[in-house]
């Protein structure tokens, strides 16, 4: 016979992750670009390991409304977006400038500064079931 007695051990083993982030690329503000003409512009983005771009748009002023699905972020790992200005014929695009994000549960808009001018952007972060926490890393249990 046993001595009636039950050891339970919990060991913290979830990776910090979630099934659901939304990013809204939304528009550019009074962006210069190379001088030379109109800048073409874009966004890139990456995000725990993933990368992703806006199309370029030849305005100072673009409107990007772009929506971008992220699936299983580190919470830990931030969201980091760059404008460029798309030189066709040459080599190399140029960096206008750029922004980083921490990233928490919940909605959150952004204005990021560059330069010259600014854009605008929005993401969603969504915890998986089981987890809580501004930054996903709370177990919740749930009924089955």
């Amino acid at each position: 016979m046993g001595s009636g007695r039950t050891n339970v051990i919990i060991y913290k083993c979830f990776t910090i992750n979630v099934t659901d982030s939304r990013l809204y690329v939304n528009r550019g503000f009074s962006l210069r670009g190379d001088g030379m003409a109109e800048p073409e512009v874009y966004v890139k983005l990456w995000c725990s390991g993933q990368h992703r771009q806006t199309r370029w748009i030849t305005t100072y002023d673009p409107l990007w409304h772009t929506h971008f699905n992220f699936n299983y972020v580190n919470t830990q790992s931030s969201l980091e977006l760059q404008v460029w200005d798309k030189d066709p014929g040459e080599r190399d695009d140029d960096l206008q400038g750029g922004c980083s994000v921490n990233l928490e549960q919940g909605s959150h808009v952004h204005s990021c500064g560059l330069s010259n001018g600014s854009f605008t952007f929005s993401y969603t972060l969504t915890c998986d079931k089981h987890l809580t926490g501004d930054k996903c890393d709370q177990y919740y249990p749930s009924p089955n």
